[in-house]
């Protein structure tokens, strides 16, 4: 085995990290600008955490606790010809 194969055997990790949405809470009516919260951990770590809102990154990854963001609903760009 060489230096490599023995550090990539060390750090294989097979236990999926868990996230929870904290803020806001399920089935809140939300409207406007949100403030969302997120908790994430995992057996090894948390690099950091990306919230979306339909398929579509709410800003840059969070890679630090407490995972938070501000957002409004992506305004989806599509081209149209006449």
């Amino acid at each position: 085995m060489s230096i490599v194969e023995i550090v990539s055997a060390l750090v294989t990790d097979t236990t999926f990290p868990t996230v929870s949405i904290t803020t806001p809470i399920d089935n809140a009516s939300v409207s406007g600008p949100v403030a969302v919260s997120a908790s994430a951990g995992d057996n090894i770590g948390v690099v950091g955490v990306q919230f979306k809102l339909d398929n579509i990154n709410l800003g840059s990854e969070v890679t630090a606790s407490p995972y938070r963001c501000r957002g409004t609903r992506p305004r989806r760009r599509t081209a149209r010809t006449s």
